[in-house]
């Protein structure tokens, strides 16, 4: 076939596979080579209908001048939370359609709508809530982020026989050297690792009435929690109570600790 200009062309029919879109056109080849046609998403002037056209570049460019725009990749959205896992099935289309429903990949888990990257983290759940690759299990209270002092001294430890009445109070008698006031604490060294949450016997943890949790620790997901050390005095376990807070860090606690009531009273600790 000769053109108007006497050169030779002829027609292949070409199919054009767009993701998972496939286009059968027809590109022209002359005598300087083929004419490349170019995806253009069209709105049509009086319907507002859009549709895809494959147009020689000139043309394309021409209407990407006037507002058209390329077709994008819309993707398979298999728990329809607005989020695409990364290799999920696709198509270059103007716009989404019932089989591809987003724009948006980064789904770590497309089979349960409540985990993509717009969702809120939930620490110590197990589960990578955001898709932010992080270990949710590392996500702990901002408590735990915070200064704390230590109580290491070995008498106050469970296994300690008792030698010398100490105290967790300034003021009243011999004041454990470890303690330095009311302040968040975590249990080191030869004091222990944490609180027992049992009644130690008397006259144990370097004091006359020693201190234990009243009820057991938190877990990570619950973060800072109100919690009671009773101290045991006589036949009474629970003969003074003081209020304290508690947080699970995960490889370790922290106290809240106020002054003990009164004196010889120590917080206790055990491995």
């Amino acid at each position: 076939m000769m053109n108007k200009k006497g050169r030779q062309f002829f027609w292949i029919p070409k199919i054009v596979s767009i993701g998972l879109l496939t286009i059968v056109v027809s590109p022209s080849f002359a005598a300087n080579g083929p004419k490349q046609k170019v995806p253009v998403c069209h709105a049509d002037d009086d319907t507002g209908e859009v549709k895809l056209l494959m147009l020689p570049e000139s043309a394309a460019s021409a209407h990407f001048n006037h507002g058209d725009s390329a077709p994008i990749p819309y993707f398979y959205d298999g728990d329809q939370d607005g989020y695409a896992a990364d290799d999920a099935q696709s198509a270059l289309l103007c716009e989404a359609n019932e089989t591809f429903t987003t724009a948006i990949t980064g789904d770590c888990d497309d089979l349960v709508d409540a985990v993509n990257p717009g969702a809120t983290e939930i620490p110590g759940n197990g589960i990578d809530d955001d898709c932010s690759s992080e270990t949710p299990d590392t996500l702990y209270d901002p408590q735990c982020s915070q200064p704390y002092l230590e109580l290491s001294n070995v008498r106050r430890n469970v296994d300690t026989p008792y030698s010398l009445a100490e105290c967790d109070r300034f003021g009243f008698g011999s004041t454990t050297e470890d303690w330095q006031g009311p302040n968040w604490y975590r249990f080191v060294g030869l004091a222990g690792t944490h609180m027992p949450e049992y009644p130690p016997a008397k006259y144990s943890c370097g004091a006359y009435a020693p201190g234990w949790l009243n009820d057991p620790h938190p877990t990570v997901i619950e973060g800072v929690t109100a919690n009671t050390v009773n101290f045991h005095w006589d036949e009474n376990i629970a003969k003074w109570t003081t209020p304290i807070e508690v947080v699970n860090c995960g490889d370790y606690y922290l106290y809240h600790l106020p002054d003990v009531p009164v004196c010889s009273l120590n917080y206790c600790g055990e491995d």
